[in-house]
């Protein structure tokens, strides 16, 4: 409605905050407006309209135009229409006359603005349209102008007969087909949707303007080509598939983020392009920010599917980063720009709201807010109620640190919620008269800080021995000098006590902390996992034991030094009776610049003591093996030497498809370094094709058996298990056919493994072909039942303490690609073929094992591409019902608790972010 004159200085005022000193062209009945803007300090133009409407909203566009008055002329409208766009780059029109509308939006597409309707502003007008750069020209002005005109018309007999609405829908529809000979399919597509759902429309006409019929008329008209204003990326790919030209095919879409969605810090965004001459780079540029390269050829089944014509749509994905933290507060545009290889480019946009303020700068601090609240009165009803309170000592070696970084990790011990504690400070010789009068003074403030001093500077282990010597503690915490510790972490070790009375040794999940005191990078880790440990020292802080352990296995060693921790931590490890992990943030690392340049001057020293503390560790266990550098620094592979050489039966089930059986087959004879192996193929088709391709197939001195399974239902426990029944071999590996070898490896990887004492089941990293993880390990509980850990994720991506690529205890692997021992297959009954004919036998063997004792490891050693489920049925691909149930019945403790994930890390993904608070699910 329009504007009283009386309101146009609050009006005014209004724009005038929103809009700072911008240039504002409002077009009005009167030149009122434009003189409040210009007295505010605004350039201001004026030109007659009727309904400026909802001021509040205009934070949204630069420049506001609500007309009523009849149409201008030609160049009239165009020389405002150009003024416009050098003013903004959103302008919100409005009208109900329909000679107005086309000739103003003529105007504005002949300056590069047509209408997104991805935007709703009905608010506006029933002829109202958000305006931006960019668009097909003034057929497809003249076009929108037609729709605008029928909503208004439409929304203006509000008892208009739905069949009616239709008929003049139609006729538009006939109209912009003259126009848009590329998109008749879609239209006629689109009408005969409409024609069989006439009868189940009862809604009002604004319903019918929000349905699949006006997204369809909007991409008939060529006004909105992006995917997401249509049905989906799917529908929008198969749009293009059905074009009759080859520019047609071209295509960017963004699956994420999601158009209007609030953002901070680094933002994510993934999507898709493809182009029948192939995609040549995809780059992301956040509103006037440099762009930056998206990391193109991301692998994409679904669209393979959707568009057979298309070379390399099955690897069409892309994923990048803008970092948002330089952009202002406010709406911008995230523009995804695609180039083929002709060189053409071709782009979608997506509006994204910056705010720096009520959104989290990280999932981190979304995970602090929501799950890490003090309940104060619980936290002292629990202390009132302790039995036990033991003393902790906490050891704190100190060396010429920065005298306020260690007031700060001193004054975290001693606002510490559980009271019964004393700290042990040993100075390593820092000569620091500063330092000196520090630990003086807070010695005589508080008579549970201890100090002592070594006559001469002799390491971090000798300082930590000298500090345990003076504890009187039942348990001794373990704090860097320039670290903290959370307000609770005593409270919660002793409470872990309490639950777990016969613990020795417990450790916390940890996180960083900058010089603003800001949060980074929380370390959410998994129970006790021995293989890990040999891996990394993930256990790091906050590592408590008993003060009686510790001195019984000798304290710390000087020869290990700046690994001290991992070396102390393994050795307590063989002696403790029980290992208790507390999934709680109870320590933070300091990230300031001189702790960085401080451990960068030690890499060296602490690399060669971190290797002998494994390996020392490895020789005291018996264990022959070597420790071998990983991919990611400080990160290790334990490569066992392996007994004799073992046989190892390669069993291969086979749906029919010889073209896959062919490619994995040739891959394992030409890529695989260890010898001793046989391979075994289960035929599961409804021909010959397959008896006919093993017979036919050979290599120098390769076994190559069959097992006939032909026409039976596909049940993949029966078929291993039918496989490996008389198997003479010490290693059964059960292989899909969809998979080829990466490395030459693989197989000597995990037959040392499998080899060892006490190993139930080995897997292995299996890659999409674009190189994302397609299986590390299986997570029970995601999903409700179990997911593949870092799917999705890049295999050099440093994630999570590099989990992907480390040797690690895990619950289950996927029957993909799995070995275990002959005799242990058979311990166990092999595969459940009653419950689980189909989907979660691997994962059910390998929690039985799990239950008898044995472990499960993963190993990135062997690395294979999944062609994921390329040669199953449709039919075969998803659980059954009663699968899904009979795994949720039996597993409902391990689902609701895997070992090796952790509580504070999401059961809705697989890519260990943080958890998010949800309803029933979280």
């Amino acid at each position: 409605m329009p504007v009283a004159k009386s309101r146009y200085p609050e009006l005014a005022e209004q724009l005038r905050k929103v809009l700072a000193a911008q240039s504002v062209l409002v077009l009005e009945p009167s030149d009122s407006l434009a003189r409040e803007l210009c007295a505010a300090g605004m350039a201001a133009y004026s030109c007659p309209y009727a309904a400026a409407g909802l001021p509040q909203r205009t934070a949204l566009y630069d420049v506001v135009l609500c007309l009523e008055a009849p149409a201008l002329p030609a160049a009239e409208s165009e020389g405002i229409a150009r003024a416009v766009a050098r003013i903004g780059s959103a302008v919100l029109f409005s009208s109900t006359e329909s000679a107005a509308i086309a000739a103003w939006l003529r105007a504005f597409a002949a300056t590069g603005f047509t209408a997104d309707l991805h935007f709703d502003v009905r608010w506006a007008g029933h002829g109202a349209a958000l305006l931006r750069p960019g668009g097909t020209g003034c057929d497809s002005a003249a076009v929108m102008a037609e729709l605008l005109s029928l909503r208004a018309r439409v929304a203006d007999s509000a008892s208009g007969d739905l069949e009616r609405s239709v008929r003049q829908l139609q006729t538009v529809v006939a109209g912009m087909q003259e126009r848009e000979d590329a998109a008749r399919e879609i239209v006629e597509l689109r009408l005969a949707l409409l024609h069989s759902r006439t009868n189940q429309l009862t809604h009002s006409v604004q319903t019918i303007l929000r349905s699949r019929i006006w997204r369809s008329l909007v991409a008939a008209g060529g006004v909105l080509l992006r995917a997401r204003q249509m049905t989906g990326a799917l529908g929008a790919a198969r749009s293009a598939q059905n074009a009759a030209s080859t520019d047609a095919m071209f295509r960017v879409h963004c699956d994420e983020p999601a158009a209007a969605a609030s953002v901070n810090g680094n933002l994510l965004v993934r999507g898709w392009a493809v182009s029948a001459s192939g995609i040549q780079s995809v780059e992301l540029q956040l509103a006037d920010q440099p762009p930056v390269k998206a990391r193109y050829g991301l692998y994409r089944p679904d669209l393979g599917k959707a568009l057979p014509g298309i070379p390399g749509a099955e690897r069409a994905g892309f994923q990048g980063q803008v970092d948002t933290m330089a952009v202002p507060n406010g709406l911008h545009p995230l523009v995804i720009r695609a180039r083929n290889g002709q060189g053409a480019s071709i782009q979608t946009e997506v509006a994204v709201t910056v705010d720096h303020v009520h959104t989290y700068v990280d999932d981190y601090h979304r995970w602090i807010a929501e799950y890490e609240r003090r309940d104060v009165t619980q936290i002292q009803l629990k202390l009132a109620g302790f039995e036990q309170r033991p003393k902790v000592s906490i050891l704190v070696p100190v060396y010429r640190t920065p005298p306020e970084i260690l007031e700060r990790t001193i004054a975290s011990v001693v606002r510490q919620s559980y009271p019964d504690w004393e700290l042990c400070l040993a100075d390593d010789c820092s000569r620091s008269p500063e330092l000196d009068a520090l630990l003086d003074r807070h010695a005589a403030s508080d008579a549970r800080i201890k100090v002592v001093r070594l006559p001469e500077n002799r390491g971090i282990s000798a300082a930590s021995n000298a500090a345990l010597a003076i504890a009187t503690g039942e348990l001794i915490g373990l704090l860097d000098h320039d670290d903290e510790l959370a307000e609770d972490a005593l409270f919660h070790v002793v409470d872990a006590l309490h639950q777990n009375p016969g613990a020795d040794l417990l450790y916390s999940d940890e996180d960083h902390l900058d010089e603003e005191g800001l949060r980074s990078d929380p370390f959410f880790k998994p129970d006790w996992s021995p293989d890990l440990m040999l891996s990394e020292n993930y256990v790091c802080h906050f590592l408590v034991m008993r003060t009686g352990l510790c001195r019984k296995i000798g304290g710390f060693r000087s020869e290990t030094d700046r690994s001290q921790d991992h070396d102390i931590t393994l050795r307590a490890s063989m002696q403790a009776q029980r290992i208790v992990h507390i999934p709680r943030i109870l320590y933070h690392w300091r990230t300031e610049m001189y702790s960085t340049e401080r451990a960068s001057t030690h890499l060296t020293p602490a690399l060669e003591s971190s290797r002998r503390a494994i390996e020392d560790h490895l020789r005291t266990l018996q264990i022959d093996a070597a420790v071998e550098p990983c991919a990611m620094p400080f990160r290790w592979l334990v490569r066992y030497r392996i007994a004799g050489r073992p046989a190892v039966r390669i069993i291969i089930p086979c749906g029919g498809r010889t073209g896959i059986l062919k490619r994995c087959l040739d891959s394992i004879a030409e890529k695989t370094s260890y010898p001793d192996y046989e391979l075994v193929v289960v035929d599961n088709s409804q021909s010959g094709a397959v008896e006919q391709f093993v017979n036919e197939w050979s290599q120098p001195v390769r076994r190559l058996s069959y097992v006939d399974y032909r026409n039976r239902p596909f049940q993949f426990s029966a078929m291993i298990n039918q496989a490996a029944r008389d198997c003479d071999a010490p290693l059964l590996l059960f292989l899909n056919d969809d998979v080829a070898v990466i490395d030459p490896d693989w197989l000597t990887g995990m037959v040392e493994l499998a080899s060892q004492p006490g190993v139930g089941a080995v897997g292995a990293k299996l890659l999409y072909p674009d190189g994302t993880i397609q299986h590390a390990g299986v997570v029970v509980g995601i999903y409700g039942v179990c997911g593949h850990a870092f799917r999705g994720v890049f295999d050099d991506a440093r994630i999570h303490a590099d989990f992907p690529h480390v040797i690690r205890n895990v619950s289950a692997v996927t029957g993909a690609c799995m070995m275990t021992p002959a005799k242990v297959f058979r311990e166990c009954g092999g595969f459940d073929e009653e419950a689980f004919p189909v989907a979660y036998q691997d994962v059910d063997y390998c929690l039985r094992l799990r239950e008898k004792g044995y472990r499960v490891l993963y190993t990135p050693v062997a690395r294979l591409y999944h062609y994921e489920a390329a040669s199953k049925r449709p039919e075969d691909r998803d659980p059954r019902p009663s699968e899904t149930l009979a795994f949720k019945t039996r597993w409902k403790h391990v689902i609701e608790a895997d070992p090796f994930y952790n509580p504070n890390l999401t059961i809705t993904g697989e890519d260990f972010s943080c958890r998010k608070r949800m309803l029933a699910a979280e």
